[in-house]
């Protein structure tokens, strides 16, 4: 089987919570109005070294509610998480879940560039022939890189500080802190408090605060602290939604094995590349800190490009074969070398585009010439910045 096969995959909520639900504080708290959740996954042989694997995914097109793009399995993702939490309770007790299953649902009207601004995950090519054999052109310096620095090893705590030194995560003053919890308040409070009470439209009235923040602050000129906290906030509704893939992706797997067996090599596969891997902080042993930063290995362009070559696929099976600390720590090193020849590719394509920066004044300029247009008069001006940020 070495071409991709369309599986569709459906789970029934009776299979999937087979334990008994835990009761809340809010008994009000109803399950997702639906009986089963269906899938639509891809499947293809892959050969990683030595071993080979039946290898699933989600389709990746559409999958995070762009506008653009329709995929079902967006609403699929968001429908099984929310069911599991409020089968197990968490779902009406639980603030942090609560924030988490909103800021997923807000995705599709989040700030796309913005988020991007904050952690980068941008596909460097686009879609068309052209681009991909742009893509596949770069792969023999990714192979390069990796085959010269194959024997280094590299721990989880160095994997968690380089890769946000080169991506992102960025760290904030206080005042984009005191904004951002001005801001979440607002978004948050009152919708939390309608999900505690059982209350569908707690979603509703987030995303109508939303939609309102987006409305007079993101379309508008000046207000670049409040800017900062939605581009923080989007990337949050991307890591949000991480969550619930990755809590669907512990469903999809049990459904997997059921139904189709899975080996032991093969389960360890989509573990570590559809999870979001979480350890606890030993600086802050409440608290647990993402070997990612809230983002998903499958679903980064970088790691795409590291499975296309020769040698980031004999490390992934060298990795499937030994399951031990070295051939991990040799696994991740590959990985945050593939994350250095994404941002470099990243960087040139940003060069070779020399976009001209916008200003407060460009915006304004572009309200005018909107104003213009509807008196039926027309002015010149600046451009319009390139975002597809709502």
């Amino acid at each position: 089987m070495s071409d991709i096969e369309s599986v569709p995959l459906e789970i029934d909520f009776g299979e999937l919570f087979t334990v008994p639900r835990v009761r809340s504080n809010s008994e009000q708290v109803r399950l997702v109005d639906r009986s089963s959740v269906r899938f639509e996954l891809n499947r293809k042989q892959t050969k990683l070294g030595d071993v080979v694997i039946d290898q699933w995914w989600i389709p990746l097109p559409g999958l995070y509610g762009d506008r653009k793009r329709k995929n079902r399995n967006y609403q699929e993702i968001l429908d099984c998480f929310w069911g599991w939490c409020q089968h197990a309770g968490s779902a009406a007790d639980n603030r942090h879940v609560q924030e988490s299953f909103i800021l997923a649902t807000l995705l599709p009207e989040a700030r796309s560039n913005g988020a991007r601004r904050v952690f980068r995950d941008a596909f460097v090519t686009g879609p068309s022939k052209e681009a991909k054999l742009a893509r596949y052109a770069e792969v023999p310096t990714l192979e390069s890189m990796l085959k010269s620095t194959r024997q280094e090893t590299l721990d989880s705590a160095a994997f968690i500080q380089k890769t946000g030194e080169i991506l992102g995560a960025p760290e904030y003053d206080d005042e984009v802190r005191d904004c951002y919890d001005v801001i979440s308040r607002e978004i948050f409070d009152d919708a939390c408090a309608a999900l505690e009470k059982g209350d569908a439209n707690g979603v509703r009235i987030a995303l109508t605060d939303w939609r309102d923040k987006m409305r007079t602050i993101s379309r508008r000129s000046g207000r670049k602290l409040e800017k900062r906290v939605l581009d923080v906030l989007s990337y949050e509704c991307r890591a949000a939604f991480h969550r619930a893939y990755s809590a669907t992706w512990l469903v999809l797997l049990e459904a997997l094995k059921q139904r189709f067996g899975m080996t032991f090599q093969e389960e360890l596969f989509h573990r570590f590349w559809h999870l979001d891997h979480t350890q606890i902080a030993a600086e802050t042993p409440n608290a647990s800190r993402h070997l990612f930063h809230g983002h998903i290995f499958g679903l980064h362009p970088a790691f795409g490009d590291f499975m296309l070559t020769k040698t980031g696929a004999e490390m992934f099976g060298d990795f499937l074969s030994a399951a031990n600390q070295d051939s991990y720590q040799r696994l991740i090193q590959g990985l945050l070398i593939a994350v250095y020849h994404y941002d470099q590719r990243h960087q040139n394509s940003t060069l070779n585009r020399t976009p001209k920066e916008t200003t407060d004044a460009d915006v304004e300029s572009t309200d005018a010439k909107v104003k213009a247009r509807r008196r039926g008069t027309r002015r010149l001006g600046h451009p319009v910045e390139d975002s597809d940020d709502p």
